[in-house]
């Protein structure tokens, strides 16, 4: 218990900044994507992905006493069980837009505090050189990617600072046995913002049991149940699935079903795998667990047990999580186990066995994903939220705008959001029924029986996504392409369709006024030049 004594000891001071260097460094690097994106745009304000949106939309329902994004029509679109009640100020209105950027904001000042306040707590902040603490706060946040994943403006900003706060925590109770309110918050918004949040939130519960503490550990474990199970009895009470259609489309693997959730698991985490961010998780996940007889010698079961948690949840997170799409689902794991693993470090001491190789592999991994993470993040601060702008943003206007009537699409929120008309959800995101006929297949016309069951009357896909399963009556407008290096979009080329060939005239003179509104670098081509 040397280490941890002297760890307590020092200036106030320097205890202090390290939660100020954390939120600066965040803040600036957050301010420097929203800048570059600002202007790549010329100056219009768009987040980077499509999915933002979604939520959106889903809040202006909910403000209208529905759950959806259309009227009248239950959907469970959004993965956060939260984050859409958060977005219902202002709905209706373009003051709700920029809510996303503004709570994503707030959750990246308390992710950067929490993780300087736990390098402080660990003793970083309080040794004879405070550099490594100094660096550890300025380059952890950055490292991990949360400038990034607050520039997404999606829930997950929200649920990193709600996972840090457990990893804080978990370092509080190691240090002084006591249950503090940042796990008590944590354990419970963790899986409030997103469900992958249950298992650390149960690891840091079991482990607080464990350690003799079973009443507390019990209370803990129930508190990050309940948004998860008020949720499933929310959306059953709706008459829909127990699990979000956003959760049941993305994590769909054929071929799995009938093996069960070990074939599904070792799918998943092979999936991860082809991302380079995969591999950084399950050697952080793998380091942590080989770590943890080194690190919790001495009698020290609490760091012993620390490790197994965050570590037994990496492997989770690979498993029934997912990897990428902007980088942002794996991030909230990457943090607790970047952020953890400093802190047990801190408190094992530079003198605990195996400490040297265990920090310098841990040093090799956060920096090779940090890169990683700088790179996409100057790619996506350029070209994300441009190519929004000019596929998304303009597919909106023309429905809105110009089209005046239900269309059907595959990426639903930038059209769905303040639109009054009816959005058919090719993807499934917000249509089990389309969810469960695209992935079953066994109606070759599916998409055109499902849009004139809705009255759809134009169609702005990817082909690449709905293949040959569009209706026999359709007829090809033309196509948006864009002309940028490139972008995160679910498709470059966006082709538009009357569902039926009485329209066609009447869309294509709505097409022939939106053609020449387009930006710059938006190009609309007509599959027969108008008449």
């Amino acid at each position: 218990m040397t280490e941890m004594t002297m760890g307590s000891t020092g200036t106030r001071g320097t205890s202090v900044s390290l939660p100020l260097i954390a939120v600066a460094a965040a803040l600036l690097a957050f301010l420097g994507m929203e800048v570059t994106a600002f202007l790549s745009t010329g100056g219009y304000f768009e987040y980077p992905l499509d999915d933002v949106y979604i939520h959106l939309s889903m809040a202006e329902e909910i403000a209208r006493g529905g759950y959806g994004i259309n009227e009248g029509e239950f959907a469970s679109a959004a993965s956060s069980p939260l984050y859409p009640f958060l977005l219902t100020p202002f709905a209706g209105t373009e003051a709700q837009r920029f809510l996303p950027v503004a709570w994503n904001a707030v959750g990246l000042i308390l992710a950067a505090f929490l993780w300087g306040r736990t390098l402080a707590l660990a003793g970083y902040g309080r040794m004879t050189q405070a550099w490594p603490g100094i660096a550890l706060a300025a380059l952890g946040p950055l490292a991990v990617n949360a400038y990034g994943l607050a520039y997404t403006g999606m829930e997950h900003t929200l649920h990193l600072a709600a996972t840090l706060a457990i990893v804080c925590g978990l370092t509080r109770f190691v240090i002084e046995g006591r249950i503090g309110p940042a796990l008590l918050l944590g354990v419970f918004f963790s899986p409030a913002f997103r469900l992958e949040g249950l298992a650390l939130a149960l690891s840091a519960a079991g482990m607080v049991a464990v350690l003799g503490r079973w009443r507390a550990g019990f209370l803990l474990g129930f508190a990050a149940l309940i948004p998860a199970l008020a949720f499933v009895g929310f959306l059953l009470s709706l008459g829909l699935d127990p699990l979000p259609n956003s959760v049941n489309a993305k994590l769909a693997l054929p071929g799995t079903e009938e093996y069960g959730l070990p074939a599904r698991f070792l799918a998943t985490m092979l999936l991860n795998l082809t991302e380079f961010p995969g591999w950084i998780i399950l050697g952080l996940s793998l380091l942590s667990l080989a770590s943890a007889p080194l690190l919790g010698a001495g009698g020290r079961n609490d760091l012993r047990l620390f490790c197994y948690a965050i570590g037994f949840s990496g492997l989770a997170h690979m498993g029934l999580g997912l990897v990428g799409w902007l980088n942002r689902y794996e991030i909230y794991i990457l943090g607790a186990l970047v952020l953890g693993l400093a802190a047990i470090l801190g408190l094992a001491g530079a003198n605990a066995r195996g400490c040297r190789p265990i920090a310098a592999i841990f040093a090799v991994l956060t920096l090779a994903g940090g890169s990683y993470y700088l790179v996409t993040a100057l790619q996506s601060g350029r070209w994300a939220s441009l190519g929004i702008h000019l596929q998304q943003g303009q597919m909106a206007r023309f429905a809105q705008d110009f089209a005046h009537r239900p269309v059907a699409v595959n990426d639903i929120g930038r059209v769905a959001w303040g639109n009054p008309h009816y959005v058919l959800d090719l993807w499934g995101l917000a249509s089990d029924e389309a969810r469960q006929l695209r992935l079953t297949g066994d109606d070759p016309r599916w998409v055109g029986t499902l849009a004139a069951e809705h009255g759809v009357g134009v169609a702005m896909v990817y082909d690449s996504w709905v293949g040959d399963y569009v209706g026999e009556d359709w007829v090809k407008l033309g196509s948006l392409d864009l002309r940028i290096p490139r972008a995160v979009l679910g498709g470059w080329v966006v082709t538009f369709y009357a569902t039926s060939p009485e329209l066609v005239p009447e869309l294509t003179e709505a097409l022939r006024e939106f053609a020449p509104t387009l930006p710059e670098r938006s190009v609309f081509t007509f599959a027969e030049p108008p008449g």
